[in-house]
């Protein structure tokens, strides 16, 4: 098993071959500059269009070996995220930067104020869903991604939050109700612990009881 490790994960100095920790810098240096340069405006815009506290004050980022080619990980309790250190961006339209965002952006959802409205066994699917629209709308304030129904639907496959073998039609269907959510919720001043409550609802729509 130990070796298996080493050779999975490169831990061992050879001729050919990183050390892991070396490895993840290289992989991971354009993703820290991106963020140097877009990641402040990122969390400001979402802050703008959602609530102040939904953005945590500080959060640790943990580069690991991207094994499936990009993807992250929100580990509330340690207010941390581990994260995929990929070398380009598997996908031009989704920048891994934006990816990152959506995931800090989902470290306070712990916060009584927004967890108390929604259900337990919901809570992280919820929080997951309700950061990718303003997640997305900030990336285009800092022009990093365009905006849209059909960006929302790329954002759910290529995040994971819906399984990419579903039918197109149900994972279109999901994406408008989503943006739908979004641009209502743009039409007022609704507090965000309340949106989380009816996307909740949208999502996860309660039985006939007649």
């Amino acid at each position: 098993m130990k070796a298996a490790y080493q050779s999975a994960y490169r831990s061992t100095v050879a001729a050919d071959s990183l050390p892991l920790v070396d490895e993840l810098l290289v992989r991971g240096r354009p993703l820290l500059d991106q963020w140097k340069t877009r990641g402040r405006g990122l969390l400001l815009q979402i802050a703008r269009s959602t609530e102040e506290n939904v953005i945590a004050v500080a959060a640790e980022v943990v580069l690991v070996y991207p094994l499936v080619g990009g993807n992250g990980i929100v580990h509330r309790s340690l207010n941390a995220a581990t994260f995929e250190a990929v070398p380009a961006d598997p996908r031009d339209e989704l920048p891994e930067v934006v990816r990152l965002a959506w995931l800090l952006s989902q470290l306070n959802l712990d916060l009584p104020m927004y967890a108390d409205p929604i259900s337990a066994p919901h809570r992280d699917i919820v929080g997951g869903w309700a950061m990718v629209p303003p997640v997305l709308a900030a990336a285009e304030c800092v022009e990093l991604t365009k905006f849209s129904e059909e960006t929302v639907r790329r954002a759910l496959v290529a995040w994971r939050l819906v399984d990419s073998q579903d039918a197109d039609e149900a994972i279109t269907a999901r994406a408008a109700t989503l943006t739908t959510w979004w641009k209502t919720l743009q039409q007022g001043e609704t507090p965000w612990a309340v949106a989380l409550a009816a996307l909740e609802q949208m999502l996860f729509p309660c039985p006939d009881q007649s």
